[in-house]
């Protein structure tokens, strides 16, 4: 991927302050506010004074690329040349006719793109990439805009496409915590929150253990969640060491929760956050037979150490 030099910078800030914003209006669909057309149109005005296009657009590009990192509703700022989300390409879910609007413009039929670094990509579709050809794929409170049903196959799609030893970093709301359950209300025979109808998949852990079990990862490493299975009434709260180097994840907190008296009562939540690792297969020699049991080929599920243990 080019990085951008010092000077071609400096070339677009001075242009940056003598275009006015009404220079970026007009170009996308009406129901896109000014504003959101001048944000985007900015943010990608680097790479299209230097290169009369955007960069890694099209999945094509995508596998043209030595190096494949995907992160799952990435947007307009996680992803490449974003020093945290180096080498990433975001992916942003294709939306129907007449959902282009002021917080979803991009990746609809009046808007068929999402910038630089930034491919479109249907859930309910394959992943148009190799078996074995992408290193990580990152998903930051993105899968509970997908519904429940399609979830299982996009799993299935992530375990295709990692490569062995690979791993996908998954965060989404935990509706397990106090704060997210008071948003749940019943709507004729399903749950939604009633805050946000955005989200189609209330996350809980149970959910959410059951569905990586079932998936060809056959299991997950979780960090941060609130223990749904052995108390669904009072949810005991469990947090992990994450190595941000591994995935970083702009909603993790920085300092360790056990610091804080009361988890339930944080504002805005918490969020449950994953590991789906890609087993690189064991050879079945009668020699491993003898000594490899079952800790060993399934290690990378045993729980990590407890902050503080």
């Amino acid at each position: 991927m080019v990085l951008q030099t010092r000077q071609s910078r400096s070339i677009s800030c001075a242009l940056r302050l003598l275009l006015p914003r009404a220079v970026f209006c007009g170009s996308l669909h009406p129901a896109v506010p000014c504003s959101k057309q001048y944000e985007l149109k900015l943010f990608e005005f680097d790479t299209l004074l230097r290169n009369g296009t955007y960069e890694v657009s099209s999945w094509s590009q995508v596998r043209a690329l030595s190096v494949r990192r995907l992160n799952f509703g990435g947007g307009l700022y996680d992803k490449h040349p974003n020093p945290k989300f180096r080498d990433f390409v975001a992916v942003e879910n294709d939306r129907s006719a007449g959902q282009a609007n002021a917080t979803w413009f991009w990746c609809t039929p009046e808007l068929p793109h999402c910038g630089s670094n930034c491919v479109c990509y249907n859930p309910l579709a394959p992943l148009p990439l190799d078996p074995d050809s992408v290193e990580q794929v990152l998903s930051e409170h993105a899968l509970e805009h997908i519904p429940a049903a399609s979830l299982s196959q996009l799993l299935t799609e992530f375990h295709r496409v990692l490569k062995p030893g690979g791993w996908a970093r998954i965060s989404v709301p935990d509706y397990a915590h106090p704060i997210w359950r008071k948003r749940v209300r019943r709507a004729g025979g399903s749950t939604i929150d009633r805050q946000n109808e955005k989200h189609v998949t209330l996350t809980t852990y149970a959910s959410m253990k059951a569905l990586a079990d079932a998936s060809p990862f056959g299991g997950a490493i979780f960090w941060q969640y609130f223990d749904d299975i052995a108390d669904s009434k009072h949810p005991i709260f469990h947090h992990y060491t994450l190595d941000d180097s591994l995935g970083y994840l702009k909603r993790w907190p920085r300092r360790a929760l056990q610091a804080r008296r009361d988890v339930t009562k944080l504002r805005h939540g918490t969020s449950m956050v994953f590991d789906l690792i890609k087993r690189r297969p064991l050879p079945s020699s009668n020699v491993l037979r003898g000594v490899v049991g079952a800790s060993e080929r399934f290690n990378y599920l045993e729980r990590p150490p407890r902050v503080g243990a």
